[in-house]
């Protein structure tokens, strides 16, 4: 049996008024279902890990196999809750590790590491 590989993806949300968790979330399994139906919600088995409130950054992970289709979900993500949001991949990585090291560079990356 093979081991599943995962893909984690520093995503911008840059909007009039602050989203929530809770609402970002809702949206995004919208899009998901909307475009790529259930069976692309499933595949993609999009979690998320990391998310500021604050800066409008989120961490999110998904299976390998189904980046394209979270990168796709993300860029159609136009409304939250009814407010017009603008979503965005800033940086995606293999690895938690390698993906905080090259935004840790970038900016001293004071948003979605920080708990």
């Amino acid at each position: 049996m093979q081991r599943e590989r995962w893909r984690y993806l520093l995503v911008r949300v840059v909007g009039d008024r602050k989203v929530s968790e809770e609402e970002f979330k809702i949206a995004l399994e919208d899009v998901l279902r909307c475009f790529f139906g259930l069976t692309g919600l499933l595949q993609a088995n999009l979690k998320i890990l990391r998310y500021s409130l604050e800066h409008g950054e989120v961490v999110l992970k998904s299976r390998a196999g189904s980046l394209n289709i979270v990168r796709s979900a993300v860029a159609l993500l136009t409304q939250v809750s009814g407010e017009t949001v603008s979503a965005f991949v800033v940086r995606c990585s293999g690895t938690l590790k390698a993906l905080r090291k090259a935004e840790c560079g970038r900016c001293k990356l004071h948003s979605a590491w920080r708990r």
